[in-house]
Formats: structure tokens, sequence, C-alpha cells
């Protein structure tokens, strides 16, 4: 593919997604470099979906015969996927407000920067009927900083199925966003893992299910942590939730009394231990050094499923813990 004709690039705003769609053409997305009146401008290729063919040629159904765009009006789009329907999704990045995931139709105006998430305003409203805009499926206020997406239908996660998975920089967290049964509109957004591993910047799936995050603490706007930058693999876990060979030795487990133990042999002397709730909301912190072969901790908390981190130099342990009342 030639690149001469790649739109210009900035140290913010470039986009710069990738997805091959059924129909063999490569769709990319493009930021507005910084420079708000490129979004608009048909002469320029920045702030736009673009279509491809795959020798590097326009395709010729395009909107334009003369041009590789398949929509404008984009600020900052990020992820990008389609669904098994062909239905092609996409992330973006508002400005302080109005973080987005929109369905990219051929030919449409997705508003930027006279409009900013929905067309709610008097002067959006008018540039909305006038432009073709198409309004996002959802938005979020105060932005989350969304980044990569994928979609899921593995019967793995069974209350995953048909949604989009998306990963958020600010934010800290996965959100899960189930789709109608026509993946037209968003039923609900569920937010998982909230700060468990900094700054995630993209999600993939793979055949079998299991899901993978990446992490972006070394962005130069994150917190570096112990380990980082890392790949993490989430999978559905059995009722004990231990999944590694080498994973330490917890019982009871469903917790029964509010104590729980962890025994093993830690490789090094510092070993620090969190406590989540099934929503990722952090609940308590522990700090061992040396840490004892063996700790006990209180789970005094309503019944329900909860997680454990487990850090030990550079190894990093999740295990799933239930607790009941009963």
């Amino acid at each position: 593919m030639p690149i001469e004709w790649l739109p210009g690039s900035s140290g913010n705003h470039n986009g710069a997604r990738i997805a091959f769609g059924p129909d063999n053409k490569i769709y990319l997305t493009t930021g507005d470099a910084v420079n708000t009146s490129l979004s608009q401008d048909p002469e320029s290729l920045n702030g736009k979906v673009l279509r491809i063919n795959p020798d590097g040629s326009i395709p010729d159904d395009n909107p334009d015969l003369k041009s590789f765009i398949w929509t404008l009006g984009h600020r900052n789009p990020q992820g990008l996927v389609f669904s098994p329907d062909g239905i092609l999704y996409s992330s973006e990045h508002g400005p302080a407000n109005d973080d987005e995931l929109n369905i990219i139709e051929k030919g449409r105006n997705y508003g930027w920067p006279e409009v900013h998430g929905f067309c709610d305003g008097v002067s959006e409203e008018e540039f909305c009927i006038t432009n073709n805009v198409m309004e996002p499926l959802i938005a979020w206020t105060p932005t989350l900083a969304v980044a990569g997406i994928d979609y899921y239908d593995h019967d793995a996660i069974p209350d995953w199925q048909h949604s989009i998975l998306m990963t958020t920089l600010k934010a800290d967290r996965l959100v899960v966003m189930k789709l109608s049964e026509g993946g037209l509109s968003v039923l609900n957004d569920e937010h998982y893992f909230v700060d468990w591993w900094g700054r995630l910047r993209d999600v993939c799936v793979s055949p079998d299910g299991r899901i993978f995050i990446a992490s972006s603490n070394r962005d130069g706007r994150g917190d570096v942590r112990v380990g980082d930058d890392r790949i993490v693999e989430l999978r559905n876990l059995s009722v004990t939730g231990i999944e590694r060979n080498s994973s330490p030795v917890i019982y009871p487990n469903p917790v029964l009394n509010g104590e729980l133990n962890i025994r093993n042999e830690w490789k090094k002397p510092d070993v620090s231990i969190r406590v989540y709730d099934n929503s990722g909301r952090s609940l308590d912190a522990y700090r061992f050094n040396p840490a004892p072969s063996e700790i006990r901790l209180n789970m005094i908390y309503q019944s329900g499923i909860y997680f454990i981190e487990i850090i030990n130099g550079s190894d990093i342990q999740r295990l799933r813990i239930v607790v009941s009342q009963e």
C-alpha cells in the first residue's frame, strides 16, 4: 500500500485502528490531529473512518469514488470491530465530555466538532439534521478515555454474550456493553476490574472465549505498577477459582467463618494482597514484608463472589473467592 496518501499525524488524536471487513475491505480510523477543522473537511483524511481496498486503491462503492473517506466528523476514534452480523462499532474520545460508542455507517457524519455526543442542543440539532449526523449508541460524561474494543459472543462467559468489551485509559476499567438483539442499541453497560491494572489500552477475544487485556501504564500518563506493562488473561473460573498449578493453596473456599488462609512458599519476602468485590471495587489491601508462610485474612463480607490479587515480586496472581454467611 502506498503511504503518500496517509493523513497527517500529531502528538495526539491520531486514531489508527484497523479492522478487516466481511466485504474484504480495510477500515482505518484517523483522528483530527488536534485540528478540529479537518474532521468536517472532505479534502482531508483526518477525523475520518477510511475504507480501502487491500491493494491500497479506492473501492468503487465508497461514498465519493475519488476518496477513501467512508465516514467523517470524528475527533479521535479508537476501537474498531465488526460483529458477526457485519455491524461496525467504534469507540471514540470526546473532549472533556461525551466519549462515545458508535455504529459506523456508510457516508454518515458523526458531528465533531459541532456536535458532542447526542444531538441535544439547539445548534447541534440543526447541524445534525442538515448533515446526516449519526448519534452514538451511548456516551459517557465524565469521560472514560475509551480505547480498544472487541465483540464477545462465546458461551465461556454466558453473561457477556452478544456484548461489546471496551478498555478505558483514564477510568482504569473494562466496560461490558450488552447489545440489543439486533445489535443496534446498548441495553446496559457494566464496569469491571476498576483500578486493578491501571490504564487499559486494548482487548482481544480468542476463539475459545478467553479474553486478553493490554495495560498501558508506561505511556507517560499512568502510574507504573509492578510488572507493567502486561497482557492479562481473563477466563471463566471454576468454583474454587484456582486455575494455575502454581497458585497458592487457599482454604476454605467457600469462606464460611470469615477467615481465609493462604499458604505458599513465597519466592520473595515482600507480598502484597488486595481484595476486590465482583464489580472490581477495592475493599482491603495488605502488605507483608517479610511474608509468613501462611497468611490469614478476614473475609467478613456479605455473601457473594470476591477476588484477591497476590503480588510477589513480578508474579501476580488473582483468585476467585466465594463468601457465604449461611
